[in-house]
């Protein structure tokens, strides 16, 4: 008997290698996925606390911000859109910037 050489991989060591990356992916996904939502989760509230100390800055000047669109008018064209795609809304009674728990549009 002669042996012959062998070229490539087996289909049972396909399989078994196939079988841990999807197990070490069943592993890490999920933390991954759960770290990226906290990740925007941390951003969005900095940026809140950066859109409430404009309010607060500017609750010292002359013209104090009164109005959502006097708010948005301070902000630049990324901020606002990031405010709006936060669904954020300035309330004016209590001069805070917060999340719109309703969903309306303003």
């Amino acid at each position: 008997m002669t042996k012959r050489k062998r070229k490539g991989f087996t289909l049972i060591e396909m399989v078994i290698v196939m079988f841990i990356i999807s197990v070490l992916l069943m592993l890490v996904i999920p933390n991954v996925v759960e770290q990226r939502n906290n990740a925007e989760k941390h951003s969005a509230d900095a940026f809140i606390r950066t859109v409430q100390t404009v309010v607060d800055m500017d609750s010292y000047g002359e013209t104090p911000i009164t109005t959502q669109s006097a708010l948005l008018d301070k902000l630049t064209k990324d901020q606002k859109e990031r405010f709006q795609k936060l669904n954020l809304i300035y309330d004016t009674t209590s001069r805070t910037v917060k999340v719109d728990s309703n969903g309306a549009k303003h």
